[in-house]
C-alpha cells in the first residue's frame, strides 16, 4: 500500500478498563460572557467553566461470577485514552483533571454481548488524595 500525504490517527490507542471500547467521543464546551461597549456592540469575550463531555461505547467486561461492571453513576474514572489537548481552552490540557460518570445506559439483546455507553464529564481540576 502506498500513501500520499499525512496519515490520520486510526483506531483506538489504548484499552480501557471495564469495557471493550468500540468508540470514544470528546465534546468540549465552556461558558462565555460577552462584554459590550457603550454602543451595545461586543468588544470582548470571556470563556470560562471549561469541561469536556466524553462518551465510551463498547461491550462490558465482567469479572467471573459478577453481574455488574467497573462503572457506577457518579463515580470517578481514569481514562486510558486521554482527551486531546485541542479540546481545552488555549490548546493545552490542565495539569490535573477529574472525570465523573454522568450517565450509564446498558443494552442487552437476545444475541450479542451486553453493551454499555459510559457518558462522563472531564473537569479541569484534580481530586484531592
Amino acid at each position: 500500500m502506498h500513501r500520499i500525504g499525512k496519515t490520520p490517527v486510526f483506531g483506538i490507542d489504548k484499552e480501557e478498563a471495564g469495557i471493550f471500547v468500540s468508540s470514544v467521543e470528546y465534546t468540549p464546551s465552556c461558558e462565555t460572557y460577552e462584554q459590550l461597549g457603550h454602543d451595545g456592540e461586543i468588544v470582548g469575550l470571556a470563556m470560562y467553566r471549561q469541561r469536556v463531555e466524553v462518551s465510551l461505547q463498547g461491550e462490558v467486561q465482567l469479572a467471573e461470577g459478577s453481574e455488574g461492571s467497573a462503572f457506577h453513576l457518579g463515580g470517578a474514572i481514569t481514562l486510558a485514552n486521554e482527551c486531546p489537548d485541542s479540546c481545552w481552552l488555549g490548546g493545552q490540557a490542565p495539569t490535573g483533571t477529574t472525570t465523573v460518570i454522568t450517565a450509564l445506559p446498558y443494552t442487552r439483546q437476545r444475541e450479542g454481548a451486553q453493551e454499555v455507553r459510559v457518558s462522563a464529564t472531564i473537569y479541569p481540576f484534580a481530586t484531592a488524595g
